[in-house]
């Protein structure tokens, strides 16, 4: 979810796609509510009622960057619960333990 979708809720952004927008926007935060990522979720409910691109472009942006801590703090947490050390990108798409 927080790999493919914010790119996608980009495009409709830029699009003027706003009803698609807001369904992945909706998507996104019952995904995000679900594994208790709360700063993800509030972004995407902001999302949700977004109607312009003036109000969608920064939300995306914060956007982004929650979506990328989001990502690193579940694979930390993965990764401890496994007993692996902390996931390190080897490049092209391959991930590795160290």
């Amino acid at each position: 979810e927080c790999r493919s979708r914010p790119s996608q809720m980009r495009l409709l952004a830029m699009r003027g796609d706003f009803l698609a927008l807001h369904g992945e926007a909706h998507s996104l935060k019952g995904a995000a509510t679900g594994v208790g990522a709360e700063a993800l979720a509030t972004i995407a409910s902001l999302l949700e009622v977004a109607d312009s691109r003036a109000l969608a472009q920064p939300l995306l942006r914060e956007l982004d960057e929650v979506a990328r801590l989001t990502r690193a703090a579940i694979e930390a947490r993965v990764s401890a619960e496994n007993g692996v050390g902390r996931p390190v990108d080897g490049g092209n798409g391959q991930r590795f333990a160290i």
